[in-house]
């Protein structure tokens, strides 16, 4: 009995001990998970910024995905603009105006492309400034080339339909990139962009206009074999 009674005193005195020792692995164990929960939150946030900072630059850098902005310098503008200089001096004063008109037209078009944050917007009305007067370069030759035919000549085989035909084709190019400029003018932001971009568009319908005049008062009037000129041309 004696024996027995020891025994049962060491286990009650040992039990507060297990206690301890097991409320001692408890903390233990909740640190420790708290720590894996936090390094899980700190990675879960490195993610975050990683596919952030991701989708930034695809922005940046893809028209597509998002807006691509652009920076252009004054000697850049300047170099656009010499692009879009008028090589050809056409014979008559219509001509000249007409000449003068689009490439003023074409360097407002170009600073205002320069201003616009969409890169893709901004090439695309550089472009159709630049190929507004190159194209006028061509119906002015083709005008001048027509204007040298005599009355004789026309009075027999008709009009020079050659030229006629390639001033003709290049109207309708203008014309083409005048539409693709009334779609961009949709597509602008800002309000002083779209005057200006709407006004250059209204002196490049008047240039048409007045050229369109010229090539029928150049095919007009009778001719012999003017019929047969006209249809080797496809005109």
């Amino acid at each position: 009995m004696k024996k027995a009674f020891t025994i049962m005193l060491g286990l009650i005195m040992l039990v507060p001990g297990l206690a301890f020792a097991a409320s001692e692995n408890g903390q233990g164990s909740t640190s420790g998970n708290t720590g894996t929960s936090s390094t899980s939150v700190d990675s879960s946030a490195a993610s975050s910024n990683t596919t952030d900072a991701t989708q930034s630059q695809t922005q940046t850098n893809n028209p597509s995905a998002g807006t691509m902005t652009q920076t252009r310098t004054e000697t850049q503008i300047q170099e656009d603009i010499s692009q879009a200089t008028s090589q050809y001096t056409p014979k008559n004063s219509k001509g000249v105006e007409q000449r003068s008109a689009v490439a003023s037209a074409a360097q407002q078009l170009i600073r205002t492309a320069a201003q616009v944050k969409n890169e893709g917007i901004g090439d695309q009305i550089r472009t159709i400034a630049q190929t507004q007067t190159k194209n006028q370069d061509k119906i002015g030759q083709s005008i001048d080339k027509a204007e040298t035919r005599s009355g004789f000549a026309k009075f027999f085989i008709g009009a020079n339909y050659k030229e006629l035909k390639i001033a003709k084709d290049t109207l309708s190019e203008n014309q083409k990139q005048i539409k693709s400029l009334e779609q961009i003018l949709t597509q602008l932001t800002s309000n002083t962009d779209k005057i200006t971009v709407a006004n250059q568009i209204i002196v490049l319908q008047q240039t048409q206009l007045e050229l369109k005049d010229q090539l029928t008062s150049l095919q007009s009037g009778f001719s012999l074999f003017g019929w047969m000129n006209r249809w080797k041309n496809n005109f």
